[in-house]
């Protein structure tokens, strides 16, 4: 009887074994519901570049009336940085609208906040402009300093003029210099998205609609020097930091990050969010909020959505005098990214097409040895 047994329940396996499995079964195939569509997704960005309130490449100083959620509302929130912290602007604005808040944005394409002199890839030459808007929003927040600034810098996308700025070490210093320089009552560090390794994320999708997992994101918690910058800068300012990207999207327990979340695509390019998917993180965002901000005015807010992974608590401040060691057992060493040759669309213009553009290896060198963070004054300075 028992072998009978045997012989029914591996002809029931092999059968099984053989049995055809249509595609649309598939777990990782991109889904026909997906938003937006494939055909849709390249053009799905932020209604900032429609306002003409992200600053294109040659613009030198922010536009006039550039604010949203609540007109009118008291609790203030100013939201600084380049085309990556434009693409999170879904997410702020969708909080700021249910609680009340009066959003203004300061965005610039290619113009990380940093506080050294930068060159661009698009402009072929030092972007002056950069530094010049900048000073402008220096000058704009020392006169009328928000309740809250959030800020965002692509930092794959700091190319610099002088050869000692190339280090992680200077990038980490220059960033949290204009951190400071930039008045508020509270400022929040908002972390980079991962980078999908210059990959048109779109186009990877429509090559493998069958199986969406072949354009994830691999290595992305280890990868790109992910999370140095937000971490020394916070260490050196005090800011609080926060990482959205693990609070509800990429999971610590993959080495990989998905491309299509919770049946949307995130990416409309090689490295921006689509609008649909930045807006529906506006949750999460409310949710880590109220954890790292308790304090901040509350409203009619949207049901937050619970974190997959806890963000870890901000970090201590540190002596501001120096550098903050990065734990190489649980970062990139830093070289992975000022060795690296950054993607050159990460300075392209919405619009602009994908014709070659000077690499960052048209700069000067790498520094070796990361400088030590000069003293900050109290007064707002410009960017020299």
């Amino acid at each position: 009887m028992r072998r009978w047994a045997n012989i029914v329940g591996a002809s029931l396996v092999l059968a099984l074994l053989v049995l055809p499995i249509p595609p649309q079964v598939s777990a990782t195939a991109v889904p026909s519901s997906v938003r937006p569509t494939l055909s849709s997704a390249a053009a799905d960005a932020e209604r900032l570049w429609r306002d003409g309130c992200a600053a294109t490449q040659r613009t030198t100083s922010p536009k006039a009336g550039c604010v949203y959620g609540k007109a009118t509302g008291k609790f203030h929130v100013v939201l600084v940085g380049d085309s990556h912290a434009s693409a999170w602007f879904p997410a702020v604005e969708r909080v700021a609208i249910d609680r009340g808040w009066r959003l203004e944005t300061f965005v610039k394409s290619a113009c990380v906040p940093v506080d050294m002199r930068l060159y661009s890839p698009y402009l072929g030459r030092e972007y002056t402009e950069c530094r010049t808007y900048m000073n402008a929003v220096i000058r704009r927040l020392a006169a009328h300093p928000p309740d809250l600034l959030i800020i965002t810098a692509a930092r794959i996308a700091i190319y610099p003029i002088r050869s000692a700025d190339s280090s992680m070490g200077a990038k980490i210093s220059a960033f949290a210099r204009m951190i400071t320089k930039l008045k508020a009552k509270q400022k929040l560090i908002l972390g980079d998205v991962p980078w999908p390794g210059g990959a048109d994320v779109v186009a990877c999708l429509r090559a493998h609609r069958a199986n969406a997992g072949a354009c994830a994101i691999p290595n992305w918690a280890s990868s790109m020097s992910y999370g140095v910058l937000e971490r020394g800068a916070a260490k050196i300012t005090g800011a609080v930091r926060m990482d959205l990207v693990r609070a509800g999207w990429c999971s610590t327990a993959s080495r990989s990050c998905p491309v299509v979340v919770r049946g949307m695509i995130a990416y409309r390019d090689r490295h921006h969010l689509t609008a649909t998917f930045s807006r529906s993180m506006g949750p999460v965002f409310n949710s880590e909020l109220r954890r790292l901000l308790p304090n901040l005015p509350d409203g009619t807010a949207p049901t937050p959505t619970p974190s997959p992974t806890p963000t870890p608590a901000p970090s201590a401040s540190v002596d501001p005098s120096v550098v903050p060691t990065i734990d190489p057992s649980a970062e990139p060493s830093p070289s992975a990214d000022s060795g690296s040759s950054p993607d050159p669309s990460a300075s392209q213009e919405p619009g602009v097409g994908s014709s070659p553009e000077p690499t960052p290896e048209t700069t000067p060198g790498v520094a070796t040895t990361p400088p030590v963070v000069p003293g900050e004054s109290p007064d707002p300075a410009p960017i020299p």
